[in-house]
């Protein structure tokens, strides 16, 4: 029996004053990428942190009440500093349930 897969695609967009090269710096660095990824409050504890193509990114995210939020994903199509015609710099496959 075939299991039927329902994907749905999330997508946010913002505007950074900013040029690419620096947005892209911020993500490399999984230092500074701790400090500001995710929303207003949160902290980031990364345990992998392999900024390449098919690179795993395996961290928690940490709520101001103290609720931890684990998070898995693989790092797909890293577009080096450039501009695409979607504008990404690069893809996330999320593996989080």
């Amino acid at each position: 029996m075939e299991q039927e897969i329902n994907t749905k695609t999330f997508r946010a967009q913002r505007a950074y004053p900013f040029t690419p090269a620096e947005i892209f710096a911020a993500f490399t660095d999984p230092n500074r990428l701790a400090k500001w990824w995710g929303p207003h409050g949160f902290s980031n504890t990364f345990e992998i942190f392999e900024f390449k193509n098919g690179g795993i990114w395996n961290f928690l995210m940490h709520a101001p009440n103290g609720s931890t939020y684990p998070n898995k994903c693989i790092f797909k199509d890293i577009r080096n500093n450039k501009k695409s015609s979607s504008n990404r710099l690069f893809n996330l496959i999320s593996l989080s349930p």
